[in-house]
């Protein structure tokens, strides 16, 4: 299930109605880029947070919601974020994206965790349905996840 937060809409005169938004983590050296993308979220009807680097972002310790980083070229992006994200601080869904990525970026972020990639510039449309898509597919791997540690659990258990 997708993290949410719960915002307040205006509907007709007086009237408000409570919608659910999911939070995206918006994880980017760039700044420009970052406030780029919360403004894109916003429109998209999602709440964004912002992070300038890896540690910020960690150290924050999110529980719920979808996080976006900014693949960086020389390797250092989305595979180490996912990596340090399950020694630290738990699991979230991981959508990376790039201005111009190499075909092994691609790959090397998906093998290495990330639910779906973006290539920017990205619409409302496309951001919305990458969300979508990792949402769907965070449970499963959640769920994956869980019984790889109890598995380890009850191994280490055995004499």
């Amino acid at each position: 299930m997708a993290p949410i937060w719960l915002a307040l809409i205006p509907v007709i005169g007086n009237t408000w109605l409570m919608t659910e938004r999911t939070t995206l983590h918006i994880l980017d050296t760039n700044s420009a880029r970052r406030a780029q993308l919360a403004r894109l979220a916003f429109s998209a009807g999602f709440h964004a947070e912002i992070y300038s680097d890896r540690e910020e972002l960690i150290s924050h310790a999110p529980a719920t919601g979808i996080v976006l980083a900014h693949d960086e070229p020389d390797g250092r992006g989305v595979v180490g974020l996912v990596t340090e994200m399950m020694l630290r601080s738990g699991w979230l869904p991981v959508v990376a994206f790039s201005d111009q990525p190499l075909t092994e970026q691609v790959v090397r972020a998906v093998k290495g965790g990330a639910l779906d990639y973006l290539v920017l510039p990205v619409d409302e449309s496309a951001l919305a349905a990458a969300v979508e898509r990792a949402g769907r597919e965070a449970e499963t791997h959640r769920s994956q996840r869980q019984r790889a540690v109890q598995a380890r659990q009850r191994i280490a258990t055995l004499s």
